[in-house]
């Protein structure tokens, strides 16, 4: 649906954060407006990124959503996707996060 990106039944998506004037579960909701839509929670939805269609894409590339359980040569965390501080570049390119400065050296 609209509002649950990874199919488990729980909405991850359809909250918006007045305080900050973003979507709540910025990892995988973006504000994205359908007619007819009433209020800023029900634009809350979630982001292309996570559509099925781009499962066996670099999108939907298990290895860079979870470099851990892939077996990367580094210990490291997806920090969702890439975009700025503003929300107003969104891409699908995965954010990784070295996990201390070890997995840094590596």
């Amino acid at each position: 649906t609209d509002y649950d990106c990874n199919g488990d039944g729980v909405n991850d998506c359809g909250v918006w954060n007045y305080q900050m004037s973003m979507c709540a579960n910025q990892v995988y909701c973006g504000h994205l407006y359908k007619f007819p839509d009433m209020t800023l929670d029900q634009s809350c939805r979630c982001r292309r990124c996570n559509e099925p269609s781009f499962q066996g894409t670099a999108f939907g590339d298990g290895a860079l959503l979870n470099p851990a359980a892939a077996g990367a040569p580094f210990e490291a965390m997806s920090w969702g996707t890439f975009r700025t501080w503003a929300d107003h570049m969104d891409t699908c390119a995965p954010w990784v996060m070295p996990k201390d400065d070890v997995a840094l050296q590596n």
